[in-house]
């Protein structure tokens, strides 16, 4: 029986869960498309690199790369939350602004 690819979108991809959740996607031979801030964590699907899509780009700057996506996984933001003592506002602009803009994304390209 034939099964129809969907396409998958996971931001934050390149992370532990992201990464897992990837794998997981591409086995079912699904499109799988990474968005990242930066390369830096590549390793994590170094098993699966050539199956995947990896967009490397800021999620506050997210646009049609939601467009015709079945499901997005929402997992990017600030790793290094221990630092939220000292500069909240970072973690409240990359974190809550992210979402926002992924949000307003689908809301424009993929209603």
């Amino acid at each position: 029986m034939y099964k129809e690819k969907r396409n998958i979108l996971i931001t934050g991809g390149l992370g532990f869960i992201g990464s897992h959740l990837a794998r997981k996607y591409v086995q079912n031979e699904d499109n799988v498309y990474i968005l990242s801030r930066s390369d830096s964590k590549k390793s994590n699907i170094q098993d699966i690199e050539d199956r995947v899509n990896l967009i490397i780009k800021d999620v506050r700057n997210i646009g049609e790369e939601v467009v015709d996506k079945d499901y997005i996984f929402h997992l990017a933001g600030t790793v290094d939350n221990y630092a939220i003592k000292e500069d909240p506002y970072r973690d409240i602009e990359i974190n809550c602004n992210g979402t926002i803009a992924l949000l307003e994304a689908c809301k424009k390209f993929n209603p």
